[in-house]
């Protein structure tokens, strides 16, 4: 809420804002003075505020949440593609159902929706490695293109490496607010990202945060592959949704210690017998 406004925005009748802003307005308009200015409020991926102010307790979040799940004068529509958060917060009070009236169209055939030919498991992001090597032909001669979530920035760049290895061209977009800077050809590959919604050439590997776990729109029609190295449903859902078509292959990554069954060749000096530490290392 302490950010410089974004400039480019003519005056209208519709107020945009963060919901950390938006609790900070709410936060003592107890009489809801500032709120009965409006006519209706749209709470845009509710599930990002509950999970967010779950972070570290916010302040300005939680009472934005509190303002919206209370009965008010103004009508308020909250909207969510992956009510997982939701869900895990009526479990714990479920009194706040009292007040809102829940509109599933979760199977509603006129929604426009995306799939993928083949979904694959993984239980480490170093196992992402193999479903891009059987793609290798794809990478080197049809110009197929990728895009891999997960979390942590150090995961990220140890995906990079793994990218590298098999001689793809990958490239990481964290945010513009991390202490971490992004260097100048991330902030164009980024800035082509969002005007133009494909990958910039030469690269071919697209590998994300939570930062734009929401808010970017891939159309490449190359990008054909997608990996989330997440078990939450509402990151791969959210993440996988970013491609904004069909896609050959979904991996998605499982807490079952048991993976689907998968055949391995091992040579014959790796078998019935002790190996020291180098040579396991050597053996994966």
């Amino acid at each position: 809420y302490d950010n410089k406004l974004f400039q480019g925005f003519s005056k209208t009748e519709i107020t945009v804002m963060t919901y950390k802003e938006f609790g900070c307005r709410v936060k003592y308009d107890v009489n809801d003075e500032y709120i009965n200015t409006f006519d209706l409020i749209i709470a845009d991926e509710i599930h990002s505020l509950v999970e967010y102010m779950g972070f570290n307790n916010d302040v300005e979040l939680a009472h934005a949440l509190r303002f919206l799940l209370s009965l008010h004068k103004i009508p308020i529509i909250m909207m969510t593609a992956t009510e997982y958060y939701l869900t895990k917060l009526m479990k714990d009070y479920p009194n706040l159902y009292d007040n809102f009236n829940v509109i599933d169209l979760s199977d509603n055939k006129e929604i426009r929706r995306y799939g993928e030919l083949r979904r694959e498991y993984i239980n480490h992001f170093s196992q992402i490695k193999t479903h891009l090597k059987a793609y290798e032909t794809g990478f080197k001669y049809l110009n197929m293109k990728c895009l891999i979530y997960t979390k942590k920035i150090e995961d990220m760049e140890k995906l990079n490496d793994i990218c590298e290895e098999l001689e793809l061209k990958p490239i990481c977009i964290w945010s513009i607010n991390n202490q971490r800077k992004l260097n100048d050809e991330q902030n164009k590959v980024r800035e082509h990202l969002l005007k133009e919604c494909e990958l910039l050439d030469p690269y071919n590997v697209l590998i994300i945060n939570k930062s734009s776990e929401t808010g970017i729109n891939i159309h490449d029609e190359d990008m054909k592959l997608c990996l989330v190295n997440s078990t939450n449903p509402t990151e791969i859902s959210q993440a996988r949704g970013r491609i904004r078509h069909d896609v050959d292959l979904l991996v998605v990554r499982t807490n079952q210690k048991k993976l689907p069954k998968t055949k391995l060749t091992l040579d014959d000096e790796y078998l019935n017998k002790y190996i020291s530490k180098d040579e396991v290392y050597n053996l994966i």
